[in-house]
């Protein structure tokens, strides 16, 4: 052909995907997911929440498991149709049955082949496998490039099968449209793109490509005849995977997911050898080898899924194993936080073992907080926009980089347009300029759950996706109680993590806290997180954020501290009345539901000081999270773990595999070591704190009915003698105290 080459053809395809607009996607879109768009958040919720055996927090029925029968199945080699003979390894096109409206350059969804079952019973044939969708139909998550899939597994929360376990489908062969040549990879797009899957384009579609003009492409009949062989002959390339996490698969819909590009050893395994290969046709009885680019595939063989890759550049790495090292104390992992506020995060990565190098934050009354609170920080008082002009690696540069970016424009409670609605909403697209300067080895963010709930929102959520996987992050997300992990609150919020391609993707952490019928410990109450702070409020008599007889008069009905928890603290309060019914809580009151502590630190007026403590992501529950995060890191570190490893439970994992991590001697006060006493092996770091996690006896519900639940009397404890050496060296003996359950009503528990 004069003039033009292949790729060239096909460059113009990809540009004038490129030029698609929003319509144009939306119109094409298939979603994977359902949404509670007529459901209400936390701030809607009662005041406070009682406790209770039959709290509906839990079900009382596990959710039903999808597990495939076996003893009345058998497998088939092979399944000849129409289209041609099916094998495992085969990739088929499937029909549409999204609901869109019929197009010719539209198609449905494809299925890798992975076993091929007939019924002894029925003697009805199905096809199991994996489902994969065209990328554009969930764009802006996955760029809209023609030709590209990404891979959907559906899981269920209650389900403790691996993630592909569960994601396997059975398709009946009616749905079947043809047989299609596929590759599955893990490179990026500019080394493995349509130009290089697609060799032998037929010579015809290209007689008149020398006369195209680049105005008039779109509306070119030869362009259209290039692009819809591309559709419906051309070979597909799948890199992407997308795990859809659902707490019911009858409504869909989902509230935790993971996003993440193909593993070396997944793209060998679904190819079917070391090398990728086209799946077979209608006219081949054989899977033939696809012709070049040999070295554009970095899949390996199963003997070689150990080898450590540096760079995604590297194709052929060097024949080096990772091995294990010797249990040794290993060195603090850093972290940035990033929209500190007074510092909630730092707190809670602090507790976990991390060091906080530095915190930025833009309100002036907020960072003058975090500096009273973490002195030793280098304190970024600036807009979060400028950051990557001055951010070096050399100063800037840490192991974890945080998120927690404003909230109010996500939540579920917003109703109402704001003045600074559009400033908020652009934040959440503030991370792509930090990662992109800074390269951390992980990052994490916590937003607001309405970001995912919420249809309206889907686009900003997938774009924000799309900002961290263009960067070469793998990420998992998911909502969470974060009462599961200790709060004495019912605070709901949208966490992610992700990991640098090279790097292990780490879990979340399993929850601690549950109704009684769970078998988990016992929320926290409000009573329980304000002892502290009673015990010590004859100390506080001068401090402006603890004068209860300032606070705004109340007059609801009172409840129980002792069988109660908070409702979700926001930047007011949350309209958190005292558990007397008579005023409003003070802010020393909200920093311990908010799990601060008694050292926490404000600045600025009362109300000032509640939204410092409102915008805070609780230590109590955010440690548990660093803390896993960093154990993962330390566990890989030291070669305990490899970088495709698919970790759900950290402890789980590493005691299935027979490695035992010894856990610090400690004194009876949780804090020194005892004299003279050695461990079995040097502890690491952050793995020796890690604990076994029980799995509750019946899921829990991440979102409850508001119903009120029948009271019950609080619990009576036998007071204790506690003696202790205070800071001034003195013993103190006292007994310990409970709240009295007749002072509940009384105006005095109240305001003395």
């Amino acid at each position: 052909m004069a003039g033009r080459s292949i790729a060239d053809a096909i460059s113009l395809v990809e540009d004038e995907d490129e030029d698609e607009n929003e319509a144009a996607y939306l119109a094409d879109e298939v979603d994977v997911q359902g949404y509670d768009d007529v459901a209400s958040e936390d701030d809607d919720e009662p005041d406070y929440v009682l406790i209770d055996d039959d709290d509906d927090l839990s079900s009382p029925v596990p959710a039903p498991m999808t597990h495939y029968p076996i003893l009345k199945d058998f497998e088939l080699p092979s399944l000849s149709l129409e289209c041609g003979v099916i094998r495992p390894g085969s990739v088929v096109e499937l029909q549409d049955r999204s609901g869109r409206e019929a197009n010719a350059m539209r198609s449905g969804d494809f299925l890798l082949v992975r076993a091929i079952i007939e019924s002894v019973e029925t003697e009805e044939v199905v096809i199991r496998g994996y489902r994969m969708r065209r990328c554009a139909y969930l764009w802006p998550l996955f760029a809209g490039q023609t030709n590209e899939l990404f891979m959907l597994i559906h899981t269920d929360t209650n389900d403790d099968r691996p993630s592909f376990a569960q994601g396997l489908e059975e398709v009946d062969i009616e749905e079947i449209v043809g047989l299609r040549k596929c590759l599955f990879t893990n490179l990026h797009f500019d080394i493995l793109g349509l130009q290089q899957a697609n060799t032998g384009v037929p010579e015809r579609l290209y007689k008149n490509l020398k006369s195209l003009h680049k105005e008039l492409r779109p509306l070119s009949r030869e362009m259209k005849a290039i692009k819809s062989w591309l559709l419906n002959k051309g070979t597909l390339i799948c890199r992407w995977v997308h795990v859809i996490e659902t707490y019911d698969r009858t409504s869909g819909t989902s509230y935790a997911g993971e996003v993440r590009r193909l593993y070396k050893r997944e793209a060998a395994d679904f190819s079917g050898s070391g090398n990728p290969v086209y799946s077979s046709t209608s006219d081949s009885k054989t899977p033939t080898p696809i012709p070049s680019p040999s070295k554009a595939t970095s899949v390996q063989s199963p003997s070689s899924a150990h080898k450590r890759v540096r760079s995604l550049e590297i194709v052929d790495p060097p024949a080096s194993k990772r091995c294990q090292r010797l249990p040794q104390k290993s060195t603090e992992y850093t972290m940035g936080d990033g929209f500190c506020g007074c510092g909630g995060a730092t707190c809670g990565a602090m507790q976990a073992g991390l060091k906080v190098v530095w915190g930025l934050e833009k309100d002036e009354m907020a960072m003058r907080a975090y500096r009273k609170n973490f002195p030793a920080a280098i304190h970024l008082e600036m807009d979060a926009w400028d950051f990557p002009d001055i951010a070096k690696r050399c100063i800037h540069g840490v192991d974890l980089l945080h998120f927690s970016c404003p909230c109010q424009y996500w939540s579920d409670n917003h109703t109402v347009d704001g003045v600074n609605d559009q400033a908020n909403m652009e934040t959440i697209y503030i991370p792509y300029g930090w990662l992109l300067r800074l390269k951390p080895r992980l990052f994490s963010m916590e937003q607001a759950p309405g970001l995912i709930r919420k249809a309206k929102h889907r686009l900003h959520f997938r774009r924000l996706l799309n900002d961290f996987i263009s960067l070469g992050y793998n990420v998992r997300y998911r909502v969470q109680n974060q009462a599961w992990l200790g709060l004495a609150q019912q605070r709901r919020r949208l966490v992610f993590v992700g990991a640098k391609i090279g790097q292990p993707l780490p879990p979340f952490p399993q929850p601690e806290h549950g109704p009684t019928s769970t078998g988990l410990k016992r929320f926290v109450t409000i009573e329980d997180a304000l002892q502290p702070l009673m015990r010590v409020e004859n100390r506080l008599a001068n401090n402006k954020y603890h004068r209860k007889h300032r606070e705004k008069s109340m007059n609801v009905p009172p409840i129980d501290p002792h069988i109660s928890m908070a409702n979700c603290i926001t930047t007011n309060g949350g309209d958190n009345a005292h558990y007397s019914g008579q005023r409003a809580m003070t802010v020393m009151e909200l920093a311990q539901l908010q799990g601060l502590g008694l050292q926490a630190q404000f600045a600025g007026s009362v109300t000032e000081a509640k939204r410092q403590c409102g915008n805070a992501w609780a230590p109590t529950s955010n440690k548990k999270y660093f803390l896993l995060w960093a154990a993962t890191l330390e566990a890989f570190d030291n070669g305990l773990i490899e970088a495709e490893d698919d970790i759900t439970d950290l402890y789980d994992f590493l005691e299935q595999k027979g490695i035992k991590i010894a856990r610090p001697i400690i004194d009876l006060d949780g804090i020194s070591a005892l004299d003279g006493a050695v461990s079995a092996q040097p502890q690491y770091r952050y793995l020796s704190r890690l604990e076994k996690a029980v799995k509750p006896r019946v899921p829990l519900i991440l979102w409850s009915r508001k119903a009120d639940v029948p009271h019950r009397p609080p619990r009576v404890r036998r007071a204790a003698i506690i003696s202790s050496a205070g800071l001034d060296g003195i013993t103190d003996t006292r007994r310990s105290h409970t709240i009295d359950q007749a002072s509940v009503t009384t105006d005095n528990s109240a305001r003395r």
